[in-house]
């Protein structure tokens, strides 16, 4: 083998390496949005379903998963939504509200609030010596 074909061969062979490299990583890009005002949801987590590789979107519902491929599932959850989708990349996300959704939460407190009972408007400490 004379000195051009090795330098050949070693150009094909860190070409080929340089094309292994660039196929192994994926981006998905998207949107989500809310189906009823079809208004960006910022704040959504997006994970790749069996996975803790994620991330949320931003203020105007844009995400980016740069380890995600368009074989992937994504699993989109937020307040009051909840979805899975095939990923591609510039997906637009339509979430729609969830059935399993709260309709009302009602919080008490065990607290009394000695301010009504004290007939006083200063608060008073007593301190013995």
């Amino acid at each position: 083998m004379n000195k051009n074909q090795a330098i050949m061969k070693q150009f094909l062979v860190g070409l080929l390496m340089v094309f292994t490299s660039m196929t192994g990583f994926a981006q998905i890009t998207g949107t989500v949005v809310d189906a009823e005002s079809n208004s960006p949801l910022p704040g959504a987590t997006v994970v790749i379903k069996g996975t803790q590789i994620g991330t949320t979107t931003d203020f105007d519902g844009l995400f980016s998963i740069s380890d995600a491929s368009e074989v992937d599932t994504l699993v989109i959850t937020f307040i009051g939504f909840d979805e899975e989708v095939e990923a591609f990349d510039g997906m637009e996300v339509v979430l729609e509200t969830a059935l399993n959704q709260l309709s009302e939460v009602v919080v008490t407190s065990g607290v009394i609030d000695i301010a009504k009972v004290r007939e006083t408007p200063v608060a008073v400490s007593a301190i013995s010596v």
